[in-house]
């Protein structure tokens, strides 16, 4: 379980430092002129030879081949800290950008309205989604009220997206206006959009689950040692790539994962070891910061402090989303009612996360957790969207595109 892909915050080739907001801009910068230069290069070396390897093996190509790397590289540096969760949110727009694309070509839409589609609901969805996160977690950015924290660092919590903290129903809710609102004002048939920003999003959030495992959250509850899906979270993970000059293995902002310090703090029975146990203080020892750990000992205590095991509820999520776009799509093939598709979406989903939310260990003290709730709300709102769809059928906004015969 890896929340930080690679910290590059201390990284000092050639002895050259990058501390400074300043020379992180300049590296990004060149990097990214470089990139720029090279990837065209590249693209015109291509375009003047057919194949791969016949215009990728010429001296040009592999020297922008290799600026390529020299630029990726410092791009990596210049950026500091990669997290798990960003890059899954980042492969799963590729890959619903490019299902969609393919769908899209198929069902005779636009492509480039496609493309501009893609962008307004990641943007939105994303917004939408740690907007719905922040409002639902603001007491633990804000921090107690007999201690606050400042608001300048609880607003900088709210806005890391890249570490994780997404909840679906608020992105979808966003998305689907923006996408609504640019679908009207351009004249385009609405609910065939519709469909397809259904099977995307349900591609997207599957690889979105990914990133959870990674980073930690959205975990299930406990399950028996010999479940052969069980999983063991460490009490901090350190990077993949982390090159200091330090001995300890954990950055400064790195933190205990979540599921340890739960079980920890709900005296679920994990065993911690005496070395990561603050002495002073009344009541219950508390659980020393990774940053607080200095000695050999404690690294070691460290490495070897796990949860007790539980379910991985992401992958059960990631599989689920999975089946899902899959079933979308089969639907999408045979749909004789646009819009079809979206509605189903809005029925089919808040059924599959109702049944996942027992197995989640979100709030493991409600009768009804608060997703189970928008789960019914929002099954109605799709019973009543998939009637309307189909009042409707045969009916589409008017527009010059056409849906060809199957």
């Amino acid at each position: 379980m890896h929340p930080i892909l690679f910290d590059l915050s201390h990284w000092k080739p050639l002895g050259v430092s990058l501390e400074s907001f300043g020379a992180r801009a300049l590296v990004f910068a060149l990097s990214a002129a470089i990139a720029y230069a090279a990837g065209m290069l590249l693209a015109a070396r291509r375009s003047r030879r057919r194949g791969w390897l016949s215009g990728a093996t010429d001296p040009a190509s592999l020297a922008a081949m290799a600026c390529l790397a020299v630029a990726a590289v410092g791009l990596l540096w210049a950026i500091g800290k990669g997290h798990t969760y960003g890059l899954m949110l980042a492969l799963g727009l590729l890959v619903a950008s490019a299902v969609t694309l393919r769908l899209a070509r198929r069902d005779n839409l636009p492509a480039q309205a496609v493309s501009t589609l893609a962008i307004i609901a990641l943007v939105a969805g994303i917004l939408g989604a740690r907007l719905a996160y922040v409002v639902e977690h603001w007491s633990e950015m804000a921090g107690p009220p007999e201690a606050p924290r400042p608001m300048s660092e609880a607003l900088l919590d709210a806005a890391s997206i890249a570490s994780g903290g997404l909840v679906f129903d608020g992105g979808l809710i966003l998305a689907v206006l923006a996408v609504l609102l640019y679908l009207w004002r351009r004249k385009l048939p609405v609910r065939r959009f519709l469909d397809l920003l259904a099977i995307a999003a349900m591609i997207g959030l599957a690889f979105g689950r990914i990133g959870c495992f990674f980073n930690g959250c959205c975990y299930g509850g406990s399950c028996g040692e010999h479940w052969p899906l069980a999983v063991h979270y460490p009490y901090a993970a350190s990077p993949l790539v982390y090159p200091h000059e330090g001995k300890s293995p954990y950055p400064a902002s790195t933190t205990i994962s979540l599921v340890y310090d739960q079980q920890y703090q709900r005296n679920e029975g994990v065993r911690v070891p005496n070395e990561l146990l603050l002495s002073h203080g009344e009541g219950r020892p508390a659980l020393k910061l990774p940053d607080r750990l200095h000695t050999e000992g404690e690294f070691t205590a460290a490495r070897n402090a796990w949860s007790l095991p539980v379910h991985p509820a992401q992958l059960y999520a990631c599989a689920l989303d999975f089946l899902l776009a899959a079933a979308l799509w089969r639907l999408w093939k045979g749909a004789k009612v646009p819009g079809a598709v979206f509605a189903w979406l809005l029925v089919l989903y808040p059924v599959m996360r109702f049944g996942l939310e027992f197995i989640r260990h979100d709030n493991p003290d409600r009768t009804l957790t608060p997703a189970q709730l928008k789960c019914i709300v929002l099954f109605v709102a799709g019973a009543i969207v998939f009637m309307l769809m189909r009042r409707l059928r045969g009916r589409e906004l008017k527009t010059g595109v056409a849906r060809p015969p199957k």
